[in-house]
């Protein structure tokens, strides 16, 4: 079984440059540059055949579930997650369209997944290769996981 393979996500850099002005009748101009680093993808990963293949499911490795997406859901809602799985939202940011799918923890492995129209709705509507690199956040203003193809593999990766 070939193992997942995560990335640190990437930053972006945001300048923000601000200027003064002193009162009375002397001016001073002050520049200040902030510089932040923020991406909301908490989960990157690239794809392996596994979450291409004919089983249907994206694989997630359990710390990063564990990390930052059971600690923000209710006993209720990790309960399912951790028995039959819970419908749930994930919201494509590429195609800005919304789809339904199963998360729920993968006894066999000890890791997590997300099933049900994985492959319809994802792998084969994105054209998704192995290779690709993906993100995903839970948004919990929307309920909802975000889905992002941040970079596409080579064309003669397998």
């Amino acid at each position: 079984m070939q193992k997942d393979q995560y990335n640190t996500p990437p930053t972006t850099s945001i300048s923000h440059n601000y200027s003064t002005v002193a009162s009375n009748t002397q001016e001073e101009s002050t520049s200040m540059t902030l510089s932040t680093s923020f991406s909301p993808w908490t989960i990157i990963k690239k794809l392996t055949a596994s979450d291409i293949g004919s089983l249907s499911r994206l694989l997630v490795q359990q710390s990063l579930v564990r990390q930052h997406i059971l600690p923000f859901l209710g006993t209720d809602s990790v309960a399912k997650i951790e028995s039959n799985g819970l419908s749930v939202t994930v919201f494509d940011q590429d195609s800005q369209s919304d789809y339904e799918l199963v998360f729920k923890k993968w006894p066999s492995s000890k890791s997590y997944v997300f099933n049900g129209k994985w492959h319809e709705n994802f792998v084969a509507r994105r054209e998704l290769k192995v290779g690709d690199i993906i993100g995903l956040y839970r948004d919990p203003c929307h309920s909802k996981f975000n889905f992002c193809v941040l970079l596409r593999a080579p064309h003669h990766q397998m």
